[in-house]
């Protein structure tokens, strides 16, 4: 009979099964376009006179549409709009629309009442929050009520807040600018027929369905007649938000599937929107068929094209940058915060000598962190508070997924606060919630029971016995977890907790385990591995080394079986080499030699240990790695850059400890060899370093190789364990850094 535990993970697991077949068919009818309808823009379109010349309208399924689909409080309230001024914009447009042809007498007074009841409560409000889209679109609005003898509150403070910019209407014609998302506020200064030479292909001319509308009342155009009498048959009179079809739905669900976690059951389908958005890219030069170039959109499907391998060139950013700062709609000096909060996690991504992106990171965080202090974050827009406090706590760098995925499905659980994903059902979808919290519960169930495995095999193992050397197998185990999480990398998960371990009970032995010539006689006996060398040491030096030999051979059977041959040599000579270094760091200390920072870093790089544990876990991932690629130039850079920044990170955070034992560090060199250096100034050295460092690791990592995509991500997150671990102080070493992290991750389901 099956252990109790084992049962409840095969319910979750089943329940995910259902889940993943139900949402892998939504997204195969993504290719269709299914996104939410607007109540705002389908009063635009109902109000089109017929084009025959008859007096009545030319779209009658819209006006039908109006008619029956407005809410019992009086307004035509559109599912996902989250402020009550979307919904006043939404109400007055319908009213607008059922009065100019004196229909629906009840549905206008409801709405009306709706409208009186929201200004009062909006009369509070501070009205710098209100988006630029209400304060263009409201007064011309009125200005129709007004005309037709509408009763409503006129003289309201409202009307005065409504700002329609200064940018020269001529500029409209040279370049897309964001008005073109609202010309019917504008319709009195346009000249419809210079806009016709911006229409799409498929008839979709203008970026938003509103300002098509209003282009139909102007010039008679079959192509656009025809592709709106498409829409509506397909919405059923109503239209949608944006056009169907339009390219970032998909970079908006595919961000929603990596974001919950969730992404690996759907790589078909992810693999096949990335191409199109792709193709997308290099054919339109990241413009779209759209004319009007967004920021926010561009960055997301800049970020996942280049987090996913595509090569991306940051140049297209060029066109939102003006002298020295940016924007978020090409021809309007204007800032969002979901431009720029969009513009900054794509800014993370930066490869060496990106210089825009560099200035974009900046740039961006500053403006984020000036909202932030302003208290902006939560009313602008959509509020993203939340995400905005997020990542500037934890930048990409420090950032690790199964941690983002935790605080993201957290308040998923309401989608109104989900950042760029506020408009396709599939988004406002229950499964998906759904199913990323079973998901992430069945994950936890498996992970806490390899957690018993890891600390049964420490108590195996007797390392509790050592009384000098620090017990991190929770935090071993909390690193490994934090981002293979996936059940089926079991063995990546367990050698890379054990490889944490035994690093740290290693680095305590040849810190303060014994004397230079019990230490001596230790490597000795480990260079042999042979054991009886050491019959006349004391315990705790027995422990150590059985432990050391007993988990190398643990290591390498795993390793062995995961690559079809044995890799027990290779796996032996790699921590090897890590307790020669250690062993050589120790002599220095022991004359007390002072090496230079290059010969140092030659030892230490090695010492750190942490390109141990990458490659012996990189083994156990599952791709075959041949002894060609494990001696290759590129992943002797891979695996150098990693160290580079572990040794950096842990001499920042631990030269005061380091120093109190009188061991080396690139702190204590670089200030021995700069006399009139600060300690602030060898910390701010090497945090430039690390940040270099940091950058030519990304680029290795997704530049393409001979090397497996999941091996080259193994050291990215591992690099980002690190900078988290050492983000302030020197996790390892105070106890409480990591302990808020590792008990929500292990020890907190989703709910």
């Amino acid at each position: 009979e099956a252990p109790p535990y084992q049962n409840e993970i095969s319910k979750e697991a089943k329940v995910v099964q259902e889940l993943v077949s139900t949402i892998r068919r939504m997204l195969q009818t993504m290719a269709n376009g299914d996104i939410s309808v607007s109540a705002y823009y389908t009063s635009l379109v109902a109000r089109i006179v017929a084009l025959d010349g008859s007096k009545r309208p030319q779209f009658l399924e819209s006006m039908t549409w109006i008619l029956e689909n407005q809410s019992l409080d009086g307004s035509w309230d559109e599912k996902n709009l989250l402020w009550d001024y979307d919904k006043i914009c939404s109400t007055l447009g319908c009213i607008v629309a059922l009065a100019i042809w004196s229909e629906g007498e009840q549905n206008v007074e409801r709405g009306l009442d709706f409208i009186w009841r929201q200004i009062a409560k909006m009369e509070a409000m501070e009205w710098f929050n209100l988006s630029i889209g209400f304060k263009i679109k409201f007064p011309q609005l009125l200005e129709h009520a007004k005309d037709m003898g509408l009763s409503l509150p006129y003289d309201s403070p409202m009307v005065k807040i409504a700002q329609r910019g200064s940018l020269p209407m001529h500029t409209q014609y040279e370049c897309p600018t964001t008005r073109l998302l609202s010309l019917e506020a504008f319709f009195k200064m346009v000249d419809w027929h210079k806009l016709m030479t911006l229409q799409a292909r498929n008839g979709f001319s203008l970026s938003s369905f509103a300002s098509n509308a209003r282009t139909l009342v102007h010039i008679e155009n079959h192509k656009w007649l025809g592709y709106l009498e498409n829409v509506l048959q397909k919405f059923h009179g109503a239209v949608p938000i944006v056009n169907f079809g339009d390219i970032f739905e998909q970079v908006k669900i595919v961000d929603l599937l990596e974001r919950l976690g969730i992404s690996r059951y759907f790589k078909i389908e992810i693999k096949n929107s990335l191409d199109c958005i792709c193709r997308w890219w290099y054919w339109t030069n990241a413009g779209g068929d759209s004319p009007c170039h967004d920021l926010s959109h561009i960055a997301m499907a800049f970020r996942l094209l280049r987090l996913n391998g595509y090569d991306v060139n940051p140049g297209v950013f060029t066109q939102f940058k003006r002298s020295h700062e940016f924007f978020c709609q090409v021809g309007v000096m204007k800032n969002t915060l979901m431009g720029m909060y969009n513009l900054y996690l794509a800014s993370q991504t930066l490869f060496p000598g990106e210089t825009l992106l560099e200035e974009a990171n900046i740039l961006t965080r500053k403006f984020l962190e000036e909202k932030q202090a302003q208290n902006e974050t939560c009313h602008h827009e959509y509020s993203i508070s939340h995400d905005v406090e997020y990542v500037l706590k934890f930048p990409w760098y420090a950032s690790l997924q199964r941690l983002e995925t935790q605080e993201y499905l957290e308040r998923y659980a309401n989608h109104t606060m989900i950042p760029n994903l506020q408009l396709t059902p599939y988004v406002i979808n229950e499964a998906l919630l759904r199913f990323a919290k079973e998901d992430f519960n069945l994950c936890q169930s498996i992970h806490r029971r390899e957690l018993e495995a890891i600390l049964k095999w420490n108590r195996d193992c007797r390392f509790e016995e050592i009384v000098y050397a620090r017990q991190k197998s929770i935090e071993g185990y909390f690193m490994a977890t934090s981002t293979m999480f996936e059940p089926e990398l079991v063995s990546a998960r367990l050698v890379f907790a054990k490889g944490v371990v035994l690093l740290i009970v290693i680095d305590d032995f040849f810190d303060i385990g014994g004397s230079l010539q019990e230490l001596r006689t230790t490597l000795e006996a480990l260079k042999r591995w042979d054991m009886d060398f050491l019959k006349e040491q004391s315990e705790h030096i027995r422990i150590v080394s059985m432990g050391f030999v007993n988990t190398i051979n643990s290591i390498s059977q795993e390793a062995s079986i995961a690559q079809g041959r044995d890799v027990s040599a290779y796996i032996k000579q790699i921590w090897l080499e890590v307790a020669i270094s250690m062993m050589k760091e120790t002599e220095w200390k022991e004359y007390n030699y002072m090496p230079s920072l290059e010969e140092y870093m030659k030892v230490a790089t090695c010492s750190v240990g942490v390109g141990a544990i990458a490659c012996s876990s990189m083994l156990c991932l599952g791709p075959r790695i041949s002894d060609e690629l494990i001696y290759h130039p590129d992943y002797h850079k891979l695996s150098n850059l990693l160290c580079v920044v572990g040794r950096l990170l842990n001499d920042m955070r631990g030269f005061k400890r380091e120093h109190s034992q009188g061991k080396s560090c690139s702190i204590m060199i670089y200030l021995n060899g700069n006399p009139k250096a600060t300690q602030d100034d060898a910390i701010r050295y090497m945090e430039s370093r690390v940040k270099q460092t940091m950058k030519e690791l990304v680029a290795e990592v997704f530049r393409p190789s001979l090397l497996p995509r999941a091996c080259k991500q193994l050291h990215l997150n591992m690099a980002k364990i690190l900078n988290l671990l050492y983000q302030k102080d020197d996790a390892f070493s105070s106890p409480f850094e990591v302990a808020k992290h590792i008990e929500r991750l292990l020890f907190t389901p989703l709910h």
